[in-house]
């Protein structure tokens, strides 16, 4: 994700993260730095995850004619700012921090690119001082709140955007009482267009778990959660 600090302006703006979105080939980023491993996501939930509307929603397209208008809707001028992408030193991290910058760019944006060890940039994005990041979430739990509450609910220890909104605390709120069925996919379903349309963070990449087997090894069971276990893998010759 291309995460923003919504707590600091024009940044707690809808209408300018959306226009920030507009202004970047999300899908172009992701085959670019990740060359045919995994996809754009459409949704925060992932596609593999109950309830999730990632396959139904449109493929973005970069648009930079509609970034405009809305930076305009929101009184801001493009060419007049500058700001900070933060991201830790993974390599994907840092070209994708660069295609952005460049693409941002194109309307007149200075986005400026701060690199740092894992410990400094987590110790950077508690301390709320940063602008936008890069950062990403993995799914332990194959459940929809887990792909959602960690990251935008209210108070959670790893919402760095520290997005706040009392209509998705509602939904999740509701998501995690309700039983599986109709309503709880409702809920879901309305969480994800709202989301969306807040924006309080861009969609660059779902991975995808990949596993290099030797002929000989047998019994070996890819893992989902990319932990493996060898208990049961052995060599034929």
């Amino acid at each position: 994700f291309l995460m923003f600090n919504t707590t600091k302006a024009p940044f707690n703006d809808a209408r300018f993260r959306q226009a920030v979105f507009a202004a970047l080939d999300t899908v172009g980023i992701q085959k670019a730095v990740f060359r045919g491993v995994g996809k754009t996501p459409r949704s925060l939930i992932p596609s593999s995850t109950k309830y999730s509307i990632d396959d139904e929603l449109p493929v973005h397209e970069r648009d930079v004619e509609k970034a405009r208008a809305l930076f305009k809707e929101a009184g801001i001028d493009p060419a007049t700012l500058s700001f900070t992408i933060l991201t830790n030193e993974r390599k994907e991290r840092v070209d994708m921090a660069t295609i952005i910058q460049a693409q941002l760019q194109e309307l007149g944006i200075e986005a400026k690119i701060k690199v740092l060890e894992w410990g400094a940039y987590i110790q950077g994005l508690q301390k709320k001082e940063h602008d936008l990041f890069l950062l990403g979430w993995g799914l332990s739990v194959p459940d929809p709140d887990y792909a959602v509450a960690g990251l935008l609910e209210t108070g959670a220890g790893t919402n760095y955007t520290f997005f706040s909104d009392a209509k998705l605390d509602e939904l999740l709120a509701s998501g995690r009482s309700l039983p599986d069925g109709p309503n709880r996919e409702k809920t879901y379903r309305d969480m994800q267009l709202y989301i969306n349309e807040k924006c309080p963070m861009i969609l660059l990449h779902n991975d995808e778990s990949l596993v290099g087997v030797q002929k000989t090894v047998k019994g070996f069971v890819s893992s989902p959660f990319d932990v493996h276990t060898f208990a049961t893998a052995y060599f034929e010759e």
